[in-house]
């Protein structure tokens, strides 16, 4: 899988999309009983990262730029933004951790 990630960014770019998804993150990263199977897919994880961000890395911050623009303007996102982006939403909020 590695060598085709490394031969053509459309797979990583898959890979990475794939993993867009919560529930697949949580199903093959966090609930996985094999530690094998988790460093396998976190390795294939990380691998089609590298790729990928040489391709976005001119545009992860256009997400940024276009948050004050107008409603019904497309929002450029790149496949690692939305990544993050799915990533951070899943953080606990601080006021999860608040006093009751």
């Amino acid at each position: 899988m590695k060598q085709y990630i490394n031969a053509d960014v459309n797979c990583a770019q898959w890979l990475i999309k794939e993993f867009t998804c919560w529930d697949i993150m949580k199903e093959l990263i966090l609930e996985c009983s094999s530690r094998i199977m988790v460093k396998f897919v976190s390795g294939q994880v990380y691998a089609a990262m590298i790729p990928l961000y040489e391709k976005e890395k001119g545009s992860l911050m256009h997400i940024f730029e276009d948050a004050g623009k107008v409603p019904n303007v497309e929002i450029r996102r790149t496949v690692i933004g939305n990544f993050i982006f799915m990533l951070l939403n899943k953080l606990p909020k601080l006021s999860d951790f608040s006093a009751h």
